[in-house]
Order: structure tokens, then sequence, then C-alpha cells
């Protein structure tokens, strides 16, 4: 069986809230996959296109926040 685990969340890129972000990751915690979307203002939901650069920063941001999230867990655990 394939653990995968779903986060959702929200960030701001130049200047523009983008909603409705998620992450898929193995049972490793790295991402495997990434959508970015925003809520326009006819309130449909549309697909935000990062460059690879843009998408490569924002990545290593969330995973250095999903990493430091686990070691605290961990550390309050006693692991």
């Amino acid at each position: 069986m394939i653990a995968k685990y779903l986060f959702f969340f929200s960030t701001v890129d130049d200047g523009k809230k983008i909603n409705r972000d998620f992450l898929f990751l193995d049972k490793e915690w790295n991402i495997i996959y990434s959508s970015y979307h925003t809520i326009g203002e006819d309130n449909t939901r549309k697909e935000v296109k990062l460059t690879d650069s843009q998408e490569k920063e924002l990545l290593q941001k969330v995973q250095k926040e999903l990493n430091q999230f686990l070691d605290k867990m961990k550390e309050q655990l006693g692991r």
C-alpha cells in the first residue's frame, strides 16, 4: 500500500493570493505532486501557472516548513 498525504495551503505571489494550493506527499513526506489555484472575481476556481523557478522556490519553502513541523512533532512525542 502506498501512503500519500494531502496538504492544502495558501500563499502570496507577486501580491496576489493563491488559494487552494495543494500538495501530495509520499510516506517519506516528499512532495510528489502540486497544484495551484485562485478564486477569480466571478468566484470560480482558476489554475495559476508558476514558472519553474517560482515553483521550485515555493516548494523548497513548503518542504522546509513541513520538515520543521515533523521535527517539532517528533520532539513533542519524545522520539
